[in-house]
């Protein structure tokens, strides 16, 4: 049973439960996009390309909520979607940029795609990979 009331007349979507203050809050745009230009304001001149700055949106506040509940519980995920949608820069800037702030373990296996990749040779790939991991923990 949840401690606290659910905000009326907010989406399910809009709010997320805060463990810590027990609590139901809304996911906050603004200081997302104010941290986003203090993160990139404070990096070296080398830094600044446009590939290493993430704006943030309100989808992918909800799924780096997500992905931050998936890594800090250890739990595994496959992030799918149409080819140019955004996985990687929000697997980037999540897994990559922000994985410290809410943990110190982390075993991040990241494979990237392109779109002329179907089911049928990524199955291919992936059961090959397999395999090759059982016979060299099997030592054949």
């Amino acid at each position: 049973m949840l401690i606290s009331e659910f905000p009326a007349g907010a989406s399910f979507y809009d709010c997320y439960f805060n463990v810590d203050t027990a609590q139901w809050s809304a996911f906050s745009l603004d200081l997302a996009l104010s941290e986003a230009q203090i993160d990139y304001g404070s990096r070296v001149p080398s830094q600044k390309r446009p590939q290493n700055f993430f704006v943030p949106s309100p989808d992918t506040l909800r799924y780096q909520y997500i992905l931050e509940c998936l890594v800090t519980n250890q739990v595994s995920a496959l992030v799918v979607g149409p080819a140019c949608s955004g996985k990687s820069a929000l697997l980037k800037n999540t897994l990559f940029s922000q994985v410290f702030d809410f943990t110190k373990q982390l075993v991040a296996d990241h494979l990237t795609m392109s779109s002329h990749c179907d089911s049928t040779v990524f199955k291919e790939n992936l059961e090959r990979l397999l395999e090759w991991r059982a016979s060299k923990q099997t030592g054949e």
